[in-house]
């Protein structure tokens, strides 16, 4: 059972981030064309 409250617990975070960066990437394309973000990200990886 603690094993499942672990696995949702991180779920629900990961689903957050993943809104969060959604949320991101919508205030960037509103600065920046969405080929100049990606490139950002190959470089920052």
């Amino acid at each position: 059972m603690d094993e499942t409250l672990k696995f949702v617990y991180i779920l629900i975070l990961f689903v957050s981030l993943c809104l969060v960066v959604a949320d991101g990437v919508k205030n960037i394309n509103s600065y920046y064309s969405h080929s100049h973000f990606v490139a950002y990200l190959i470089h920052k990886l």
